[in-house]
């Protein structure tokens, strides 16, 4: 607890996390390997010592583990790393116990009947076997119904008892071995983890910045669509656009829809020019058989208005003819 406290101060000073899980890794591989050492008639103090060594380098990999994590995903992803780490850790837990359990029980399982076998022919353990005949009764029917219940190991003397504790011991050694050797693939690990640059805001100001830059950006893309494709106008009452402008909104950079824009004015310049046809106000004539004899079209000048008395011809006969409604 305290070297997780710690390492989450340091953290925070510095904003450096990587060198907290290689050490962390490193110290539980020393205790690991210390552990190994642990017998029969190790004193309580060294294995206390043992296991804060162990301890230290379990509580550097804790907290940092998880703040890297956290570091390395998106704020939007946040709550499924920390879950995610949660939930591996537990099933780690939760395999590692039951396996190692395992080994150690199948272990001294194994070993047991040969320890008490030798200890047979030591004089401490026969002076207490003849001494206490009541335990050694009990000794024989609790070996022979298995390990599932060792509580009545304090009931025993110590010479009666101590072959116990010797084949428990060399037991715990086998797992602690195990252990160990995983414990390097872990420091391997630690020393592979990419450091990202840890982030100096909480995980709701991460995801805010995140959805105002995802609004900016679409906010722009929007407006870079608006200036390239051309939007139509609603058409007047006439069907033409209000002044004979072309119903397209003016676009910046784009080549193609000024030039659909020049062409449209062109021909109806034309078409103004050429008198009656598509575009021609409504009421102006055209008279057949004068295009032949005078050449080019009359201009807009010579055309007669609605107020211009209507003249007869013997040739040819004035036609009326209505523009068409666009």
């Amino acid at each position: 607890m305290l070297s997780s406290l710690g390492s989450g101060q340091l953290i925070a000073r510095t904003g450096r996390y990587k060198i907290f899980p290689v050490i962390g890794s490193v110290l539980m591989v020393i205790g690991m390997g210390l552990m190994t050492m642990i017998g029969a008639d190790t004193a309580l103090w060294q294995t206390d010592i043992y296991m804060a060594v162990f301890g230290i380098g379990l509580g550097l990999n804790m907290q940092s583990l998880v703040l890297a994590m956290q570091n390395a995903v998106e704020a939007k992803d946040m709550g499924v790393a920390s879950s995610s780490s949660t939930f591996f850790r537990s099933i780690g837990g939760t395999l590692g116990t039951a396996i190692f359990l395992s080994v150690l029980f199948s272990s001294a399982g194994s070993k047991i009947k040969t320890e008490y076998a030798k200890a047979a022919t030591d004089p401490s353990f026969l002076a207490a076997a003849k001494a206490n005949p009541g335990q050694v009764a009990s000794l024989h029917q609790h070996l022979g119904s298995g390990l599932d219940d060792t509580s009545f190991l304090n009931g025993l003397s110590k010479p009666l008892s101590h072959p116990f504790f010797v084949v428990f011991s060399s037991a715990a050694d086998v797992v602690f071995v195990i252990v160990a050797v995983l414990l390097l693939l872990g420091v391997l690990f630690s020393c592979m983890l990419k450091e990202v640059p840890l982030r100096m805001v909480s995980g709701n100001q991460a995801r805010a910045r995140a959805e105002a830059a995802a609004a900016s950006e679409g906010a722009v893309a929007a407006s870079i669509e608006d200036e390239i494709e051309p939007r139509p106008t609603p058409p007047t009452r006439s069907g033409a656009s209000p002044e004979g402008r072309v119903n397209a909104r003016p676009t910046r950079g784009c080549p193609a829809a000024l030039d659909r824009a020049a062409g449209h004015r062109a021909s109806q310049a034309r078409v103004g020019a050429g008198g009656g046809g598509r575009g021609a106000p409504l009421g102006l004539a055209r008279w057949p058989g004068r295009e032949e004899e005078s050449g080019p079209a009359m201009s807009s000048s010579e055309r007669p208005s609605a107020s211009t008395p209507r003249k007869t011809s013997t040739t040819a006969p004035m036609i009326i003819t209505p523009a068409p409604i666009r």
